[in-house]
């Protein structure tokens, strides 16, 4: 997207949405949409205040450390256990 050009709101809000509801990395949001990871942050900045933006940065990040830990799990629970090293 070209500098300084203003984003429809409908697709800002959709990606502040991915983001903070649904754990999609800023990144890749980023990559995905054409939009740089900077102006995401500060969408977030001023949605909800410095100390809020941080945390739900720390929120996404916080999901998709868990859904790679239930996806590590779900990986061991289906390998063989006699090939478990002691």
């Amino acid at each position: 997207m070209p500098v300084g050009t203003p984003t429809d709101p409908a697709l800002k809000a959709e990606i502040l949405d991915k983001v903070k509801n649904h754990g999609l990395p800023v990144s890749q949001a980023s990559k995905q949409y054409g939009i740089r990871a900077n102006v995401i942050y500060a969408w977030m900045s001023h949605e909800s205040g410095n100390s809020s933006a941080s945390l739900m940065v720390e929120l996404s990040r916080t999901k998709r450390e868990l859904d790679n830990a239930y996806r590590i799990i779900r990986e061991l629970d289906t390998s063989d256990p006699a090939s478990y090293k002691k």
